[in-house]
């Protein structure tokens, strides 16, 4: 009774949608992806391979980005949103978190860590806000909101 059902899938237009890594191979127009769709649909081997050439593709763009992380930097450089971005900002909710709560959900995940550090959380929250602030954005706090509870914030929003 819990396993996995089309009540459960993503929606669009009241239709039930593929967002899987198959149905984002196929529209991608992999080959492999889209013969095995075509021969034997969408089965669990379809989808097995296809969270792999995933895996495939990913990996060489990853090992690209941890090469670029030089340790000491900043983790959270100031930065600005693209052109593209902010000719829609009527539609973006820009999320905020009191640094004290993010700090201990770090501490969590990088106990004694600089990324855990109330200092570097403070600083980071801080940066975000000027940047929401600057371009005028909704921000919602998600300290003490769940998911769910924004997600209803938004949708009333729009």
């Amino acid at each position: 009774a819990d396993g996995y059902t089309w009540c459960k899938a993503p929606r669009l237009a009241g239709l039930p949608m593929e967002t899987g890594a198959l149905a984002r191979q196929v529209v991608a127009g992999h080959p492999l992806a889209r013969d095995l769709v075509t021969t034997g649909g969408g089965s669990v081997k379809a989808r097995v391979v296809a969270r792999l050439l995933e895996i495939a593709l990913i990996l060489p763009h990853m090992e690209q980005w941890v090469r670029q992380i030089v340790p000491g930097e900043s983790f959270c450089a100031q930065g600005e949103l693209p052109d593209e971005v902010l000719a829609h900002k009527d539609k973006i909710f820009a999320l905020t978190i009191d640094p004290e709560r993010l700090a201990a959900i770090r501490e969590l995940r990088r106990p004694g860590s600089d990324y855990a550090s109330l200092r570097r959380c403070y600083k980071e929250v801080q940066m975000a806000q000027d940047m929401f602030h600057r371009h005028g954005m909704t921000v919602l706090d998600a300290t003490t909101h769940s998911i769910e509870e924004l997600a209803s914030l938004i949708k009333k929003s729009l």
